[in-house]
Parts: structure tokens; sequence; C-alpha cells
């Protein structure tokens, strides 16, 4: 049977000791076999499993949940389309990955696995970056304030940039003004 060539570990174990030197059997009933087998007793079927489905991690991860649901799913109803796990793919991504895949539209299922690679890249980098920027990274630093005096005497005046285009400004007092004013400038 080709579908142990795909088999490790456990189900490999199994088949080999299980299945192996039986007559030969069809498909369905080989496949009803490694779901009585490896199906969680007194857990959700696999469907609810399919049906609950959320990522929590890496959308990796997710992917390689969602396919192993995926094969399971197909073998019980062969009639199910790529747009409905397309649409369920897409449903169970974490909210700032599964908008912009939804929003480009993925017409294959490994379209949307591939955007939705992508976008948790971007996101990653955009993480990355804001961490670059904090103000701790850049040399800021941010002091308490300790209490102390509150004499503003204390304070040191911004110095005003040296400036060679523009002429100091002289402040007129009130007398000045007026004479200004009666020159009319």
């Amino acid at each position: 049977m080709i579908a142990a060539m795909h088999m490790d570990g456990l189900a490999d174990s199994w088949y080999l000791d299980y299945v192996e030197g039986r007559e030969n059997m069809g498909w369905e009933k080989f496949s009803n076999l490694v779901l009585q087998r490896f199906s969680v007793p007194g857990g959700d079927n696999l469907v609810g499993q399919f049906n609950k489905l959320r990522q929590e991690g890496t959308v990796i991860a997710y992917v390689n949940k969602f396919e192993e649901l995926k094969a399971f799913m197909l073998n019980m109803n062969r009639s199910l389309s790529e747009e409905y796990f397309i649409k369920s793919f897409i449903s169970g991504l974490k909210e700032e990955i599964s908008q912009m895949v939804e929003m480009l539209n993925p017409t294959t299922l490994s379209h949307a696995n591939h955007l939705a690679l992508k976008q948790e890249a971007i996101l990653n980098s955009l993480k990355t970056q804001d961490k670059c920027h904090t103000p701790s990274s850049i040399g800021h630093t941010h002091q308490s304030w300790k209490g102390g005096s509150t004499d503003t005497n204390n304070l040191k005046k911004p110095t005003p940039p040296n400036n060679p285009k523009y002429p100091p400004i002289k402040r007129l007092n009130k007398e000045e003004m007026e004479a200004k004013g009666r020159q009319g400038l």
C-alpha cells in the first residue's frame, strides 16, 4: 500500500504489526482502521478539531496541523472543496495575519499559506524595527522626578541658536513704541 511509505514513528509500527500480512484491504477499510487507532478517545472528533483549529504559534506550525487535519477531513468527505479549505485556513489565522491574507483573496490553499507566511515575516520585521527605535536604543533616557526645589531660577534657559542670517531682535519699551507709532513705523 502506498500510504505505508508515508508512515513513520508510531503509525509505521502500527502498520507493520496490525495491517501487514492481512488480506488486501481497500482504501476505505484501511482509512477507517487508521481513524479507529489514532483518534483520541473522549476528545473532540476530527471534524470538531478541524473546525476549532486556531493559530497559536507560528504560521508554519498552524499550517502543519491544518494539513494533518485536512487529510482526515478529505478522507471522511471527498466532496469538500478547495474554497472550503481556503476559508477554513484563513479563519483560523491570527487576526493581524488573516485580514491581510483575506484581502488578497487567494484562490488556492498553497497561495493562502504563502501569503500568511509573508505577512508573518512582515509583522516580525516591524516588531524588530520597533525594538530598534525605542527611546533607550537611541540614547534617550527617562529620568523620574525625585522632588526638590520648585525655584525656577535654578532652571537653565535655552540658549538661542547662533544664526548669522538674522540680526538680533531688539525689544522696545513703551516710550520707544509710541515714538515709532507717531513716525508711522
